[in-house]
């Protein structure tokens, strides 16, 4: 079921959306109270059932309520997303509750876990760490940890060390682990091992297994960002051996292929390099006179061993027939941090090299969004910036360059 950890005094915001961009529909929120063995007799019934997993409606009938309140829905600032936008109510303790959302024939619910401390839990075979801080960070030693199946039943506990870090051994363990609890008092927080609670939570990372197979990591540069046709690429790349985040020299004599992709992602050129005794590798590229123009590709792969998985890692470049710059531009933003229907306040400022401002210049402002993908294929990047629907805003700078 749905789940979520809210920090007790923090903004305490849930969002929610509707399938119609309409203001002023009535919503009612009810807040039932919940003890841990209600906690988790609901939390893991939800996942019984076919294939381990049935939805279905969490039963309040015998909790009691907490609160309630209703507010109304907003016209939303755009259209193709509806996110509204609540806040549970400052007097609601730190505690476990279920959050029921009614909207005339709609209800939906939330299991809701308001506290001043986190969980990050590491599951590999045979072995599940938890790490307790509070919201802010600060290690928590000497909390009780509880680790729980998916029928409720508690199969390892223990305290948490000077570090907050508790370690546990789960070898062949039948049932299988489902949640871990960390209680500091009367303050319980928590943190799950099913699939949607991990960070790498899009559509594809259900399909992955907990503990993937060991592989390598590349940092890959050039000695430039940008080139103009028919001048010569220098790249490097730094290969190490990638045992779950743990980083080594990789064997020195490793078989690595580096092909060169144009803005068609054509294979235009092919090497292949053995590393040396640092685990690198060091290539050159010439560009054509008449090449294309675009954003360019250094890739570097490593077949796949006995060990470790194959590894694929890119690394971009611009041709352009560009010419050096006579100014500079910055943009500043007055938060670093929004949520959804936020505002946030952005500064242009242009300055020519010589110091004196770039007045009354065309700007043309568009807004990108870096959106979570998944590849089948191979190992890319996760997040991909694509532009977004809204329209473009065109301005002028003023007197100051701004």
């Amino acid at each position: 079921p749905n789940a979520q950890v809210l920090d007790s005094n923090g903004r305490r915001a849930i969002q929610f959306t509707m399938f119609k961009n309409q203001a002023n529909v009535p919503v009612q929120f009810d807040l039932y109270e919940l003890n841990l063995t209600q906690f988790l007799d609901r939390y893991s019934s939800n996942f019984r059932g076919v294939m381990g997993y049935e939805e279905k409606i969490i039963p309040t009938a015998d909790l009691p309520l907490a609160y309630t309140w209703e507010t109304e829905t907003e016209i939303p600032q755009q259209e193709h997303n509806n996110v509204q936008e609540m806040t549970i109510p400052a007097e609601v303790p730190a505690g476990l509750y279920i959050l029921d959302m009614r909207a005339g024939f709609l209800n939906d619910q939330l299991i809701l876990v308001i506290t001043n401390n986190t969980i990050m839990v590491k599951q590999a075979e045979g072995q599940l760490v938890s790490w307790v801080t509070d919201i802010q960070g600060g290690h928590k030693e000497g909390i009780d940890v509880g680790i729980y199946s998916r029928d409720g039943e508690q199969i390892a506990a223990g305290v948490t060390n000077e570090n907050g870090i508790f370690e546990v051994d789960l070898n062949h363990r039948d049932p299988a682990p489902l949640i871990v609890v960390a209680q500091d008092g009367d303050d319980i927080t928590v943190s799950g091992l099913s699939w949607e609670w991990r960070s790498a939570g899009s559509y594809g990372g259900w399909w992955q297994n907990a503990a993937t197979s060991s592989s390598y990591a590349a940092h890959i540069y050039t000695d430039r960002p940008i080139y103009k046709p028919g001048q010569l690429v220098y790249y490097k790349a730094i290969i190490r051996t990638d045992d779950d985040a743990v980083l080594d020299i990789i064997p020195e004599g490793t078989e690595v292929t580096v092909r060169v992709r144009d803005a068609r992602n054509n294979v235009v050129r092919t090497e292949s390099y053995t590393t040396n005794n640092f685990g690198t590798i060091i290539g050159q590229f010439q560009l054509a006179e008449g090449a294309m123009l675009g954003d360019y590709t250094v890739e570097v792969s490593l077949p796949a061993t006995a060990e470790r998985k194959a590894y694929v890692k890119t690394q971009l470049f611009k041709v352009e027939d560009y010419r050096k710059p006579d100014y500079s531009v910055t943009v500043t933003a007055d938060e670093t941090d929004l949520v959804n229907n936020e505002t946030v306040e952005v500064t242009v400022e242009a300055t020519y090299y010589y110091g004196e401002p770039v007045a009354d210049a065309a700007i043309d402002v568009k807004l990108f969004n870096l959106i979570d993908i998944y590849y089948w294929d191979t190992e890319r990047d996760e997040f991909v910036w694509y532009e977004g629907r809204d329209p473009n805003i065109s301005l002028r700078t003023d007197a100051n360059g701004r």
